[in-house]
């Protein structure tokens, strides 16, 4: 891949319905292919708090370019761009989006802190060296969410990867550094759309916590 690229993915448009896309901290670069325009129409996707349904159907194909959480774009540009590329060249992609998009330095300390396991937002402030006031103003700014957002995101995740369908759920809770099975439940809720039980049978939803990603 690349510094700013995370992953790329292809939809081939055959299936006819619509996928559950868990958030993963990410926007996407995406082309759609048209069929029967033969058009492509690029666009960025959006940064999500919870479960959504992609609708897939037959008359178009997708390609996506995963960029790195706190990812800045100049979307206007980009994509003023990016429409004369060929979506299949990914070299010529890749120097696109590195031209039009950025991330700084300490939003990607900042970020990688507060997905660590087991720290709170202060520490994660204190293992920087900066204030928290700092922290917040610096990740409000950067990816239009506060640093609860992120340490939330990245502690569901990895309790998504880990849970089993036999875990014990009061325990792994604890673990997980949720507060009790209750707080742990809420959480599965919000962000994937079902309890911890339901989710550990989903192993289609589970394997898209394995993709690059946040957490």
């Amino acid at each position: 891949m690349s510094d700013l690229v995370l992953d790329v993915w292809h939809s081939d448009g055959v299936d006819t319905g619509s996928l559950v896309v868990l958030p993963d901290g990410c926007r996407d670069v995406i082309v759609r292919h048209e069929e029967t325009s033969r058009a492509e129409n690029w666009f960025l996707s959006d940064l999500y708090n919870g479960p959504f349904c992609s609708v897939v159907g037959t008359t178009s194909e997708m390609s996506g370019f995963r960029l790195r959480a706190g990812t800045q774009v100049d979307l206007e540009a980009l994509l003023r761009a990016i429409c004369n590329i060929d979506p299949f060249d990914r070299k010529a992609v890749f120097a696109c989006i590195h031209q039009h998009a950025y991330i700084s330095q300490n939003t990607r300390d900042a970020l990688h802190s507060l997905s660590e396991d087991c720290l709170t937002v202060n520490s994660c402030a204190r293992q920087l060296g900066v204030s928290m006031r700092s922290l917040q103003r610096l990740i409000m700014r950067e990816t239009g969410r506060a640093p609860g957002y992120w340490r939330q995101l990245a502690r569901i995740r990895r309790a998504g990867r880990r849970i089993e369908s036999d875990s014990p759920l009061a325990e792994f809770a604890f673990e997980q550094g949720y507060s009790d099975q209750a707080h742990m439940t809420r959480a599965f809720s919000a962000w994937f759309g079902m309890s911890p039980k339901k989710f550990s049978l989903q192993s289609e939803l589970k394997s898209q916590l394995g993709y690059p990603a946040y957490g």
